[in-house]
Formats: structure tokens, sequence, C-alpha cells
């Protein structure tokens, strides 16, 4: 063997050798380039070393700002229903105003940012127990605490310093209810020519697809149903997200997340969902 490659490969194993016990020394294995930078990306290594980006903590922001502003306007349309006694209604409406209370939650751990989220859904159930007996003074009374509770935790500014889970719960249908009722709520403010507000619609409707990929589907369908839920959310943030979108772009994006929508809702459903065993097409009434 030549003395040069000799000499070169003694050089080499003695690198080795000095790697593998300095890794030692430390009381761990030695780490590839490739698994550093993969821990570095996920993003509740980020959010437990305080490495979000400033792209990643503005997206969050946004959304807290729309859940909050969902709750307001939910409040409000249960306002309406309870003028004309439609107690039914209010109940429909105010199972949305719980799940938007379950999303607030997740965000974030601060103590006071989840002692504001308790006070609202406090306020949220004794609504629910309010309607239930017809009380409309007493109604009424629940939902000017819902929407004040709701302008307080738009004051919040909380650490994002949790990676928002969700319980795995039966309830596809209080699901699709706000989702209708957000759809609409955005197309309406496109026809306004209100492109923030129909933005900030877009942003629920992310929420609410994260929150679906939480969810599980039956045996062999769970991937599947992964797979429509995540398409349908990834559809919503980019309609939340568009630069400077005129109108038209954006009510292209918000038919494409609403397409996604109805993919996942026609083909897969979690499972123990009754009465969503046939396909039925998603309507948008106006609110």
């Amino acid at each position: 063997m030549p003395r040069a490659t000799l000499v070169l490969g003694i050089s080499f194993g003695l690198s080795i050798l000095m790697v593998t016990a300095w890794a030692s020394a430390r009381g761990r294995p030695s780490e590839s380039p490739q698994s550093t930078e993969s821990a570095s990306l996920d993003p509740a290594h980020k959010q437990a070393t305080g490495q979000l980006s400033s792209l990643e903590t503005q997206r969050r922001k946004r959304a807290l700002a729309a859940l909050c502003a969902a709750v307001k306007t939910n409040a409000g349309y249960c306002q309406e229903w309870l003028s004309s006694e439609d107690f039914e209604s209010v109940l429909k409406t105010t199972a949305g105003i719980s799940l938007l209370t379950d999303l607030l939650k997740a965000e974030s751990d601060d103590d006071q940012w989840q002692l504001a989220v308790e006070k609202l859904r406090q306020e949220t159930d004794e609504l629910v127990k309010t309607a239930r007996k017809a009380n409309k003074a007493q109604s009424n009374l629940h939902l000017e605490k819902i929407q004040q509770h709701a302008d307080t935790l738009a004051k919040i500014s909380p650490a994002f310093n949790v990676t928002p889970k969700y319980a795995s719960r039966n309830d596809i249908r209080r699901v699709m209810n706000l989702l209708n009722g957000t759809y609409a709520d955005a197309k309406r403010a496109l026809l306004f020519s209100e492109v923030e507000i129909a933005q900030r619609e877009a942003f629920v409707l992310w929420k609410v697809g994260k929150y679906l990929e939480s969810q599980r589907a039956q045996g062999a369908r769970e991937e599947a149903w992964a797979a429509l839920a995540t398409a349908f959310s990834s559809a919503s943030l980019h309609a939340a997200e568009m630069p400077s979108p005129g109108e038209e772009k954006l009510q292209l994006a918000l038919k494409a997340a609403h397409t996604q929508c109805e993919n996942c809702h026609n083909r897969e459903q979690p499972a123990g969902s009754p009465g969503l065993s046939q396909p039925n097409r998603l309507t948008f009434p106006v609110r």
C-alpha cells in the first residue's frame, strides 16, 4: 500500500475516534447535521426554545384576533335570533362559540390567557342553560358578557409556548355549522369589498381545519381523513395570507377551500358521527 494512502487512512480513523470520544464525554451520541436541522425545524421544538419565526408568530396573532372577532360575530347573530325568540338557532350558534372557545384555549397555556378563556367558556355554558329555558332576558345578558370576554381576550398577547392540541370529540355537526356560517360571512364580506374581513374569516376556517386534522376517522379511513382535512386547512391558510389580493382572486381562493371542505365532508367522517353515513353537501345560508 502506498505510504500516502496509509497515512491518510490512519488520519481519518483518528478523526473518527476523536469525534466519538468527544460525543461520549458529552454524555450523548453524536448527531448528524441532518438530525439537528430536523429537530430545529419541528414546530414544537421551536416553541420550546423560543424560536418561532416572526412569520409564524404573526400568523398566530392574526388567527387569535380572527377567533376573538368570530366569537363577537356569532354572539351578535345570537342576539338577532333572540329578537325573534328563535332559541333553536341560538343554541346552534352557541355551539359554534363553544368550538371557538376550544380553539382559543389551545393556543397558549399562559395563566392570564387560560383564566380569560375560562370566563368565556363559563358564560357560554350559562347561555346554553338560559336558551334551553327560553329565557330571553337572561340570554341577552350572557351574550353581552360573551362579547366583553372576547374583547378582553383580543387585548391579551399570550406567549405561543405550546403546539395547539385538541381533544377528540364527536361534534362534527358543531364543526359543520361553524364552517357554514364562517364561509357565508367571508362571501358576504366580499360582496361589500371588505377583503380584510374576508381574509379574517379565512383564518377562522384555517383554525377549524387544524382542529379537524386532530380528529380521528375509522380504521383504514384515518389516513384519507387526515389528508382531506390537511388539504382544507392549507387552502384556507392560503386564502388568509394572500398578499393584497383582489376580490376576484380571494373569492377563487375561498372557493378552493370550500371545495376541499366538501371533499372532506362528502367522503370521510370521524368515528362515531351519527347520521353522516351518506354524502351531505354543505349549504351556506345567509345569516
